[in-house]
């Protein structure tokens, strides 16, 4: 088992939150991108940060800086979705996790998510505090660490041995069951952003079903099922309908 959760995580952990290396980065588009920006050309800032995402540079600085500039072109769906994948590389930058509420403060659709959130962020704080990457490294340190704990021990039988042994144990599953979960998360869970001013939310994967409410640039949800052109979504609240996919904005799984 230890075996399977070792070359899960050195897969998909490594596939997940790799950033690319200096050497690929055109400097030249990225000291355009940020004069750009610094000038107050939004539009053209974003579609340099774009760019240069596609061409290999994804880390959360480039998609924090992409959230910038849309965030003060004003267009707070495509915002919206740039700092939940910063956040995803950087779960503990306190400028991140500013700006997304920021952003999502200027929403038009409040959506009650509180309870749920509240309880997982509560007492499973480390999968919110951790991205993929450091919880793949975690479970692989203390797997070694208690692999050359008990190697020692085999010389010199002790106690405290024994018990340093039980505890680099205990992390060890612990950290392959937050990497998985997290994995799940973020692969598993397809979340999404509206980009769109207005959406509508239909009973049905048609322009004639009937309409049940209406969703704003800025608000996530889940999407459940894709059919054609069109996918069925679902909100932290309960409510779920089908809405046209070119309306949304997918967050890339791992």
């Amino acid at each position: 088992m230890k075996k399977i959760i070792f070359f899960i995580c050195l897969f998909f952990g490594s596939s997940s939150v790799v950033p690319a290396q200096e050497g690929q980065v055109d400097a030249t588009l990225y000291l355009q991108a940020n004069q750009a920006y610094k000038s107050g050309d939004f539009t053209t800032a974003a579609m340099q940060y774009e760019k240069l995402l596609s061409s290999g540079l994804v880390n959360g600085d480039m998609y924090y800086n992409l959230g910038n500039a849309y965030l003060k072109k004003g267009a707070i769906g495509h915002a919206v979705l740039n700092f939940r994948m910063a956040d995803r590389f950087l779960p503990r930058d306190a400028d991140i996790e500013a700006n997304l509420q920021y952003a999502l403060d200027q929403t038009k659709d409040k959506i009650d998510c509180s309870g749920n959130a509240s309880f997982w962020k509560t007492f499973f704080f480390w999968l919110y505090k951790f991205s993929s990457r450091e919880l793949c490294y975690g479970f692989l340190g203390f797997n070694i660490i208690f692999w050359v704990i008990l190697g020692i021990k085999f010389f010199f039988r002790t106690d405290s041995l024994g018990i340093a042994a039980s505890i680099a144990l205990f992390f060890t599953i612990l950290f392959a069951a937050s990497f998985l979960v997290k994995y799940y998360q973020t692969s598993c869970v397809i979340n999404a952003v509206v980009l769109a001013p207005e959406i509508q939310v239909r009973s049905g994967s048609s322009p004639s079903d009937t309409v049940l409410f209406k969703l704003h640039e800025g608000a996530e949800l889940t999407v459940a099922e894709e059919e054609n052109e069109w996918v069925r979504i679902l909100l932290c609240d309960g409510k779920k309908g089908w809405v046209q996919k070119s309306l949304i904005g997918i967050l890339p799984g791992a």
